[in-house]
């Protein structure tokens, strides 16, 4: 991202709420509110050896995944709460909420562990952004 430092400064830089996910689109977002020229390019790929975190074992890898799930939903349901509001927000995210407990039912049907576990970390990132509360869990 290629930005000018004083009208970063000018928009406020990014919002520290975010952690991970949704901070580059939220200030795009706020600088072209303020007829501010800004473009994200989401088909741009950059080929990395891998994460600049040390993964030591499966288990790691697993909280790290999970945690990086967690982080992505939690910030998704902010960013569309703070530039659209409360209930078209609700209104996105109520059908998504009822999806993601419906696979936590369906895989503790079938007894698939892994899954579940992926799949209750969505559900809490989302409820704990739903009901306004900070983007803290921290690998």
């Amino acid at each position: 991202m290629f930005i000018n430092k004083k009208k970063f400064n000018e928009i406020g830089g990014f919002d520290n709420n975010f952690f991970l996910y949704f901070e580059e689109t939220d200030y795009c977002k706020r600088a072209s509110s303020r007829g501010l020229k800004a473009y994200q390019i989401n088909e741009i790929k950059v080929k990395t050896e891998g994460r600049s975190v040390l993964i030591k074992n499966k288990k790691e890898k697993k909280e790290l995944n999970n945690i990086l799930i967690w982080h992505f939903i939690w910030s998704k349901y902010y960013f569309t709460k703070k530039n659209y509001g409360l209930m078209l927000s609700l209104l996105i995210f109520l059908p998504i909420m009822i999806r993601i407990i419906l696979r936590v039912v369906f895989y503790q049907i079938i007894n698939k562990k892994e899954s579940i576990e992926r799949y209750k970390y969505r559900l809490s990132g989302l409820t704990n952004s739903i009901m306004g509360k900070n983007s803290s869990l921290r690998p």
